[in-house]
């Protein structure tokens, strides 16, 4: 079985073009090590035959772990080649619908990694906003898409570490993520950093997904 992207026919599963990128998932149930998800770019997973209709696969350390919001279907191949005779090939009858918001990255856990900056003024000598808007119409930012439903959630991390040099190297803050199934440690945002948006005029913190 492999993950495609809507548009994909029988005919097209084999194309690269048709991968979708997913987040990275812990891969050890003792470790804090990650990896790309079951079904990655293209990855194809084997199913296993519990009866003589059903396929079934576990995905566990790593899981199956989506990355960007959407719409994504399921092409099967008996052989796993997914090329050659196509008439072997079947789309499941299924979409799966992914709420969430999505960027342009391509590649593996890039969403991690995108920034989302916010500036403030030196000793808060200004206002400064700090509004994250993931519409696609009134708003937004270019590149980014949200498929949303009828309530949105969000969660946050709690505060990374300072940045710093040594020797004239940088060094990047410690990152913090938002759970840790490993350790049993889950989030706990500040919330008191945060104040109301108001558009007139701009200012405080605020978030548009729908």
């Amino acid at each position: 079985v492999k993950l495609v992207k809507p548009g994909a026919s029988r005919d097209s599963c084999y194309r690269p073009d048709y991968n979708v990128p997913l987040a990275f998932s812990q891969n050890d149930s003792f470790a804090n090590t990650y990896s790309p998800s079951p079904l990655a770019s293209g990855r194809s997973l084997r199913m296993l035959a519990e009866v003589s209709t059903q396929l079934s696969q576990a995905t566990t350390w790593p899981h199956l772990t989506f990355m960007h919001g959407g719409t994504y279907r399921l092409c099967y191949s008996p052989d796993g080649s997914f090329v050659g005779d196509v008439y072997k090939n079947v789309i499941f009858p299924v979409q799966l619908n992914v709420v969430g918001v999505r960027s342009s990255c391509i590649t593996d856990g890039c969403l991690a990694q995108e920034r989302w900056d916010c500036y403030f003024a030196y000793r808060a000598e200004r206002v400064a906003s700090c509004r994250v808007d993931f519409r696609t119409y009134g708003g937004g930012r270019e590149g980014w898409q949200v498929e949303a439903t009828g309530a949105s959630k969000v969660s946050w991390s709690e505060l990374w570490g300072d940045d710093g040099f040594l020797f004239g190297n940088f060094l990047p803050g410690t990152k913090r993520r938002c759970s840790d199934v490993v350790a049993a440690t889950y989030i706990q945002p500040d919330r008191s950093r945060f104040l109301n948006f108001s558009w007139a005029p701009p200012h405080g913190s605020g978030m548009d997904a729908d």
